[in-house]
């Protein structure tokens, strides 16, 4: 499964950059990591910019009558706090799947999960969208780049 989320203005900036200087795969590797920091601030702020759902009452109740809690088999649950002030998540399968991939004029942040399109786009879930790229991580990638071609 892949899950590919474009944006035109990272496509402009790479498309003008690997023209002129070919091979970008050092740019690309630090541009999938800043992706990855990305989606893991996503997952431990619980979404961003705008937060998940919570968990329908009678999925919890499902889970506490077999597990005994609302929240053991649960790839992130989004109403148990963290410990740093933000929703948690329990099992961390679907965030610790998330792996940057990159190469001499690409980058992107993959996860073989075959349950994370769901909850990406909302197909019979509840929508909780972890690949989401805010104004400031384009920022951060395009700052990248203009420090990596002085």
């Amino acid at each position: 499964m892949q899950i590919e989320i474009r944006t035109e203005e990272l496509d402009r900036i790479v498309n003008r950059y690997q023209k002129k200087l070919g091979d970008l795969t050092p740019v690309m590797r630090d541009s999938a990591n800043i992706m990855l920091s990305s989606v893991h601030r996503n997952f431990g702020e619980g979404g961003r910019p705008d937060k998940w759902p919570d968990l329908a009452e009678s999925t919890k109740r499902r889970k506490i009558k077999y597990k005994g809690t609302a929240y053991p088999m649960l790839v992130f649950s989004v109403n148990v706090p963290s410990s740093r002030g933000g929703r948690g998540y329990r099992t961390k399968k679907l965030r610790q799947s998330i792996h940057p991939r990159w190469g001499k004029d690409w980058a992107k942040v993959a996860t073989n999960v075959d349950y994370a399109v769901y909850h990406q786009e909302g197909y019979g879930v509840p929508k909780r969208s972890f690949m989401v790229w805010q104004t400031q991580d384009i920022r951060n990638i395009q700052d990248l780049f203009g420090r990596y071609f002085r």
